[in-house]
């Protein structure tokens, strides 16, 4: 469900300390776009990824390298991804390491999800970047780079500096100047296919399936429980997810109004608006969002009859739910189902 997208300060930093390294102000370039960096020192901060990818923008432009993500992977720490870091270090295997990385991977950023999948001899990453409500992805090209680059890094330093992936396919266009391009094939060291319709990583099984010298089962095992108790603490404490939880839950019903919804939330209107509004939205905007995000799950649910989503979402006739979905996406559900079904 969409909430509002956000980095942890960790990763904040190792970016910063890539931007000062290429001659950038890391200070002046997040003061540009709202952001104050001296917050990423908190453990527990956590950064708008709309004003990043801002970001990225204009330290491309100033830099005119394209592959400047890549060099964020210089300064990743065990401390940079808070807990999951030790986990990931402490890991038995890097398949175990990856894994972590999937089912926790929003600790670093929640703009996204990963999943590990395996076929045959090959492992592979997938990544799934969330779109905004325009339907624009969320997080920058150069981001993305910057945490596969990341990853890689940490896959070296784990099990030797010899580790690279089997072949990459990155969704992101090609870079248009020669010495980024060099760039990417030096650092991963594999086949790369730019403009691809997924980003993918892949890996070969024997490498990953290794044990390392650095595993540590006790770490580890301690160390998920830190991130477990952290992405607890992120998501409730949250108010928008918790102003989400409550409409789903409601809108069979039909739309739940605002006063309902507070009152379930033991707050006055009056608070649940004023919380709404430091995180950037109103309570219309939530309503709006569960109900395009859910839309879309179960239109790509080939069992869930259209006029059976129309009611799940407390639209009170199947026009009504029409209307809404062509404004959300430009294009009918039924339209959209079917695009659906054609790309599988």
């Amino acid at each position: 469900m969409m909430r509002k997208a956000t980095s942890s300060g960790g990763w904040i930093i190792a970016i910063s300390r890539a931007l000062d390294d290429a001659g950038c102000d890391s200070n002046e370039l997040f003061s540009q776009v709202g952001l104050d960096l001296h917050h990423a020192t908190d453990p527990n901060s956590r950064f708008d990824v709309k004003k990043m990818g801002q970001l990225w923008d204009i330290v491309t432009t100033q830099t005119g390298n394209e592959a400047i993500g890549l060099s964020v992977a210089s300064y990743i720490k065990p401390t940079t991804f808070h807990a999951l870091g030790y986990s990931i270090w402490a890991s038995e295997t890097l398949k175990d390491a990856l894994q972590r990385l999937v089912n926790y991977g929003r600790m670093v950023s929640n703009a996204g999800t990963l999943e590990l999948v395996c076929y045959g001899d090959v492992y592979s990453i997938r990544f799934q970047v969330n779109q905004d409500e325009h339907g624009y992805k969320l997080v920058a090209d150069q981001a993305l780079d910057a945490f596969i680059a990341s990853m890689v890094a940490i896959c070296r330093e784990l099990s030797g500096a010899a580790f690279s992936p089997k072949a990459m396919f990155l969704e992101r266009s090609e870079p248009t100047d020669l010495k980024s391009m060099a760039a990417f094939n030096a650092f991963f060291n594999c086949p790369i296919e730019f403009g691809a319709a997924q980003t993918i990583i892949e890996f070969d099984s024997t490498v990953l399936e290794g044990t390392l010298l650095t595993a540590n089962a006790e770490l580890a095992s301690k160390s998920d429980q830190v991130v477990i108790d952290y992405l607890a603490r992120l998501e409730w404490n949250d108010i928008v997810t918790q102003v989400q939880a409550k409409v789903i839950e409601m809108l069979p019903l039909g739309e739940p109004s605002q006063e309902k919804v507070a009152k379930s939330l033991n707050l006055s209107l009056r608070n649940l608006q004023r919380k709404l509004q430091q995180e950037g939205t109103h309570y219309t905007q939530v309503v709006e969002d569960v109900r395009r995000d859910l839309a879309r799950q179960y239109l790509e649910q080939s069992h869930i009859t259209i006029n059976e989503i129309c009611y799940m979402l407390g639209f009170a006739n199947l026009s009504s739910f029409c209307r809404a979905f062509k404004r959300w996406t430009g294009m009918a559900p039924g339209q959209y189902r079917a695009q659906k079904s054609n790309k599988e």
